[in-house]
């Protein structure tokens, strides 16, 4: 594809009111009418057969999967978390770095060579070097879509499950370049007493959080949710 149909114009969305840093923007990119037209060709092919080739725990942006249905089980695998006299369990909000900076490009593309998307792999990967603030990008909002990285964990209260849930995503992180920033993750316990806890906490370098939180985008919450917590949804 030539360089100048794969150019993008890019701009920067804050997340927070009053951003301070660059860390508080999100990076949005505008393509090419022309590109727009390549992908909309790309995505009717693979809408036919990209149910068969995705598992099935990939719910979002799937012809007949609506990623509403993770929210909702998250939503019933937090409930417990409420209750006196629950058997021990965690769950870990893992907060992953940006994938464009970090992912491991030659990973993306033997896969996606291996599905049969080879052209699409180039149309990714042979980006052009000029980048430029598009003044059209200004208005853009933020919606619950920007945040579809969001990965939840769910183990035993036991150092060792959990060293086994974090030995195979440390592995996936290897290959793939897509890491956790530990800084920004949180763990969720129940069921055992409160020293336990923060021993685990501590132990992994995981910050203990606290409902409710947002999944999704969607504030996740122990109890019925009320007014407050959806307000920042209006």
């Amino acid at each position: 594809m030539l360089k100048q149909v794969n150019n993008t114009d890019v701009t920067l969305i804050p997340k927070v009111l009053n951003a301070s840093s660059i860390k508080d923007y999100r990076l949005i990119a505008c393509c090419s009418v022309v590109y727009k037209i390549i992908s909309k060709i790309f995505t009717d092919i693979m809408h036919l057969v990209i149910g068969e080739v995705v598992n099935s725990a990939q719910t979002g942006f799937i012809p007949g999967r609506n990623i509403s249905d993770n929210i909702l089980l998250a939503s019933e695998l937090i409930k417990c978390y409420s209750r006196k006299h629950v058997s021990p369990r965690c769950m870990i909000k893992v907060d992953l770095k940006k994938a464009y900076d970090s992912i491991e490009w030659p990973f993306l593309q033997s896969m996606m060579y291996e599905l049969g998307m080879e052209y699409l792999s180039r149309c990714l990967s042979n980006l052009g070097p000029d980048f430029k603030y598009h003044p059209k990008c200004k208005r853009l909002g933020i919606t619950h879509m920007v945040f579809a990285d969001d990965l939840l964990m769910f183990s035993r209260v036991d150092t060792r499950y959990v060293k086994v849930m974090f030995h195979a995503f440390t592995k996936f992180s290897a290959a793939s370049g897509l890491e956790a920033n530990l800084q920004k993750s949180e763990v969720y316990i129940a069921g055992v007493p409160d020293s336990f806890a923060k021993m685990l906490s501590a132990e992994f370098g995981i910050l203990r959080g606290s409902f409710p939180f947002k999944y999704l985008g969607v504030p996740l919450t122990r109890r019925k949710l009320n007014y407050s917590d959806c307000k920042p949804l209006n």
